[in-house]
């Protein structure tokens, strides 16, 4: 399939650390950068006046790549959209998001489509067991007849750097040590 300008789809993949927008059929996304993160405010006094000792999540909103220019202006006049979404995402976040992608840039229509039925569309399949280790986690989800199974979905902390450290550890423990 080729990508390019032509193309009436546009991909948007909002990850933990990154964002890729890009014409479908595309080896490389026109947009392709870190994601804006910033550190909410501690309580008002912090805990000793009776504030929350545990800090909000960082977090970043996604109209912030259409107000910054991830999407050039034209890049989805009259395209239609698909954005690979997170798993336990909220709708009112994708309905607000839809909105915005619909009124401001002018997006012919809107797709939503989770992130582990994705994955496995873009490797061929239908159904699977899709196994994500991204910078801030590893999540595992089946996915039956291109439905998600939410209720079998497992996530954990441990990815990321702390996997590559673990790998590169036993490899090296294990170089030079006979096999039984």
């Amino acid at each position: 399939m080729a990508g390019g300008p032509d193309t009436s789809i546009v991909v948007c993949n909002f990850g933990t650390h990154s964002v890729r927008i890009g014409f479908a059929g595309d080896a490389v996304p026109f947009y392709d950068e870190p994601s804006t993160v910033w550190a909410a405010p501690e309580a008002p006094g912090g805990p000793a006046a009776g504030g929350s000792r545990k800090r909000p999540r960082p977090t970043t909103g996604r109209r912030i790549f259409f107000a910054a220019g991830a999407a050039p202006a034209g890049a989805l006049q009259g395209r239609r959209l698909l954005v690979v979404d997170n798993l336990l995402a909220p709708r009112a976040a994708r309905e607000a998001w839809a909105e915005e992608a619909l009124a401001w840039r002018g997006a012919a229509g809107i797709s939503f489509i989770r992130e582990p039925v994705a994955i496995c569309f873009a490797h061929g399949f239908v159904s699977g067991l899709v196994i994500d280790i991204g910078a801030s986690g590893c999540r595992v989800t089946p996915v039956e007849a291109g439905y998600p199974l939410v209720m079998a979905h497992r996530q954990s902390t441990v990815a990321g750097d702390f996997m590559d450290l673990a790998t590169s550890v036993i490899t090296r423990s294990s170089v030079g040590k006979a096999s039984t």
